[in-house]
């Protein structure tokens, strides 16, 4: 019985932190990741605004792009829909970690 009462009191406790980021706006802000693709550093800025609005941007090597997509929080969870295109990544403590093709991102929050 009390391990049952730890294990929903856990739950609970993470349901309660991920709706008080969502309301506070604590996902809101800049985040940024570095990589390094075939020998370049490829800098990668991600924006997330009110509304649910979100703009990423890259430079690599002095060429830059920037695409405007949406956001949704459910959770630890983040899934950013940009230019058609969805993909689903993980918040913890300030960052926000995205596997794609076989290349993990973490972005951090400046």
């Amino acid at each position: 019985m009390k391990k049952i009462v730890k294990v929903l009191s856990a739950a609970v406790l993470v349901v309660m932190l991920g709706v008080t980021l969502v309301a506070c706006g604590g996902v809101k802000g800049t985040y940024e990741c570095e990589i390094t693709v075939m020998g370049s550093t490829v800098t990668t800025t991600l924006e997330l605004k009110d509304g649910d609005k979100c703009v990423m941007s890259a430079n690599a090597g002095g060429i830059s792009s920037e695409k405007e997509g949406t956001y949704k929080v459910d959770g630890d969870k983040i899934t950013l829909t940009i230019s058609g295109e969805s993909v689903e990544g993980t918040i913890s403590g300030g960052e926000i970690v995205i596997t794609q093709d076989g290349v993990k991102m973490t972005f951090k929050k400046k």
